[in-house]
């Protein structure tokens, strides 16, 4: 099946649905990383940018989800979750750049 074929609101479905993975995922690599983020350390260094990767995508697939959500509903839950990724982006890439965290 065609991603033309498929109504907007079962489109925005599934593009909601990615986000929410990737933002499961973006909390993973959070989690793994714990309360001291350490760049100096490969594998912290390695789970941030993993991190942002992910916050990167959810935020793409939210703002997909906005764009073709039928429903006011869906538009607000896209929306809020469009905003949330970009700044989990914002954040990660600030934290990537900071050198006093190396």
């Amino acid at each position: 099946m065609d991603e033309q074929e498929l109504p907007d609101s079962h489109l925005a479905a599934i593009f909601l649905e990615a986000s929410f993975l990737h933002e499961q995922a973006l909390a993973a690599c959070l989690e793994e990383i714990g309360d001291e983020l350490d760049l100096s350390h490969p594998r912290s260094r390695e789970l941030a940018e993993r991190a942002l990767l992910h916050a990167e995508r959810a935020a793409a697939c939210a703002g997909d989800a906005a764009n073709t959500a039928s429903s006011p509903e869906a538009q607000a839950v896209a929306k809020r979750s469009l905003v949330i990724g970009r700044l989990a982006v914002l954040a990660l890439r600030g934290l990537l750049a900071d050198p006093r965290l190396l």
